[in-house]
């Protein structure tokens, strides 16, 4: 166990997906075979693999994506670039808010035909679309979702792992206020970059300083996209 981190029991990485062609405005149309689900423009696969770059620094226990083909592509950018490589491990849960009820099912092998790396995510049943498509969801069941997805996490990674979630812009900002004791929507909003990153540490119960086992160590830095951007705050406790 490296010094001072006995009592952490997990390091998260969370980060929206790079820009896709849904973010600037390109129909559904025109997404090819990726249908209604938008992949990420060639500057979103840039800045997916500036973020990779800087997260190379870092050996994940476990990369993990929702379902939808931006954030998988995203994950990949990370997963290519650890040592050895990854897994993209494909979890619903962490699919962004307000997917239609009527979205086209997402399998493995779909998944699979543009990233051959991807898994399914232990806990994820294989058998079962892995999109998260409720239709228009209200605050508490985001939030319920969002908790959903922590307990997910703080089950499967208790003994420092350090774990990458490439996740969406509206589901990231549900699950950073859920992490943080919010229990409904409060009255300010957070902003995410594409790539931007953030990293929360959880800590064993009454263990964690200034008496807080769960702290918020950045939020959405997206100093990766500018050329000699400095990377000395990923391994930042404190």
């Amino acid at each position: 166990m490296e010094e001072g981190r006995e009592n952490i029991t997990l390091e998260l990485f969370l980060a929206r997906h790079g820009e896709s062609m849904g973010n600037v405005g390109i129909p559904a149309g025109a997404n090819g075979d990726h249908g209604d689900d938008p992949p990420l423009t060639e500057k979103g696969e840039r800045q997916a693999a500036l973020l990779g770059e800087l997260c190379s620094r870092v050996a994940f226990d476990a990369v993990l994506a929702s379902g939808l083909t931006r954030a998988v592509q995203t994950a990949a950018a990370i997963a290519l670039r650890q040592p050895g490589g990854a897994a993209v491990q494909v979890h619903p849960l962490f699919t962004e808010c307000g997917v239609a009820a009527d979205y086209g099912v997402k399998t493995m092998a779909e998944i699979r035909s543009f990233c051959p790396f991807a898994e399914p995510a232990p806990g994820a049943d294989p058998a079962e679309s892995f999109v998260y498509a409720a239709g228009a969801e209200d605050d508490p069941a985001r939030f319920r979702r969002a908790g959903e997805a922590l307990a997910y996490l703080r089950r499967r990674f208790s003994h420092g792992e350090r774990v990458f979630v490439a996740g969406h812009g509206a589901f990231n900002t549900v699950f950073l206020f859920a992490a943080l004791g919010f229990a409904a929507a409060p009255a300010f909003d957070l902003a995410i970059c594409n790539t931007g990153l953030s990293k929360l540490v959880f800590y064993a119960p009454g263990t964690g300083p200034y008496g807080a086992d769960t702290h918020l160590i950045f939020h959405n830095d997206h100093a990766h996209l500018a050329a000699g951007g400095d990377c000395s705050f990923l391994f930042a406790l404190k």
